[in-house]
């Protein structure tokens, strides 16, 4: 046997010993998405900038609306007799 083919072989016994210890269960698209999303850090960054941008738009509205300010002073003089 050559050395190409026993490596071919060690690689192909490898991997069936992979796939057999495995557990095998049918998941719902639903699961399939929920488990892709979790294990995917890209979406994570993806979506912590858009709850950043949202914060932004709140921000930028608040600066449109009117602002109302209000103070109130007392002042009492009472002089005794």
């Amino acid at each position: 046997m050559t050395k190409p083919f026993k490596l071919s072989v060690a690689f192909l016994l490898t991997v069936c010993q992979c796939v057999c210890a495995q557990e095998i269960r049918q998941l719902s698209i639903r699961e399939m998405f929920s488990i892709a999303d979790a294990r995917n850090a890209d979406i994570g960054a993806e979506e912590a900038k858009i709850a950043a941008a949202r914060q932004g738009e709140d921000v930028a509205r608040n600066a449109l609306l009117p602002q109302i300010n209000a103070s109130l002073t007392l002042s009492y003089l009472w002089e005794e007799s």
